[in-house]
């Protein structure tokens, strides 16, 4: 994925097709979010070693940056071009405009469709006998800054992938020419890890339909939406009683949180004022 984003980003830049500026704006704030989630979960200590610290977080979260920041440089012509609603609701929320109602409705969708796939694979192991150790982050149980932190982190983590699936669905759709053939190649590929497991090809099946789906119909932001609301549901344990409920207990609060925020936003907004034109600036 690095090497295609590099060829087609390099291609862009040279056919003058690239938005560098855009593509600059998109890797600041995932170099700011990962500087944060770096500052708030590293073990900081008053001594020399805090600069190696320093150095190995900052070159992990500058090689984040400057990853999405290639990825969008390779797939933003082509968006922009063949589909440009993917990208609208994103570079708003880049943007700063925090109360757009298109933004907070794909907001919405996002963390919807997360909390959904979430139950995925609870449900197939229920389904199924098999139950495994979960795979909760107990980094996150540390302490409010910890929380916080792997917050930041799934909010990066989510972008970063996301972008790299769109870059994936570009390039197929030119090898084939065909979106639906596109779409089919893309949901088959990223499903073949799953085989070693059958148990869980179900789960991974129906996951990557999902994700096509939400792309297709709503763009980079909802499918960023749905993988950090997704993220951090699966990454904290939940309980109501013991040491660590309160912050067990915010993670649901959260995401409830953000879901009543992005309806209250879409239902108290003027009509019409999510479908407004978008200047190139803007966009």
């Amino acid at each position: 994925m690095l090497v295609a984003a590099g060829l087609v980003a390099w291609r862009n830049v040279r056919l003058g097709r690239g938005d560098k500026k855009a593509a600059w704006r998109v890797a600041a704030v995932v170099f700011a979010v990962g500087a944060a989630s770096w500052a708030l979960t590293a073990s900081h200590v008053p001594t020399l070693y805090e600069l190696y610290v320093l150095l190995n977080g900052l070159s992990w979260v500058v090689f984040q940056a400057a990853f999405v920041g290639l990825l969008y440089l390779a797939v933003e012509p082509y968006v922009r071009k063949h589909w440009p609603d993917a990208l609208i609701s994103w570079l708003r929320l880049v943007g700063g405009r925090f109360r757009d109602p298109l933004v907070t409705s794909h907001v919405l969708v996002g963390v919807t469709a997360g909390l959904a796939l979430a139950l995925v694979a609870p449900a197939i192991a229920w389904a199924t006998g098999r139950f495994t150790g979960g795979t909760a982050a107990v980094v996150g149980l540390n302490g409010t800054r910890f929380f916080l932190g792997l917050l930041l982190g799934d909010l990066n983590t989510s972008a970063w992938f996301s972008t790299g699936l769109v870059l994936v669905m570009v390039l197929l759709r030119g090898v084939v020419r065909r979106t639906w053939v596109a779409d089919v190649l893309f949901v088959a590929i990223l499903t073949l890890p799953a085989l070693s497991n059958p148990t869980s090809i179900p789960g991974a099946l129906l996951s990557y339909v999902a994700v096509v789906w939400i792309i297709r119909r709503f763009g980079l932001l909802a499918i960023v939406s749905m993988g950090c609301a997704r993220g951090l549901v699966q990454s904290m344990p939940l309980a109501g009683a013991g040491w660590y409920a309160p912050l067990a207990i915010a993670t649901p609060v959260l995401v409830a949180a953000l879901a009543a925020w992005s309806l209250y936003v879409i239902v108290t907004s003027r009509p019409g004022a999510s479908s407004r034109p978008v200047s190139s600036a803007q966009f």
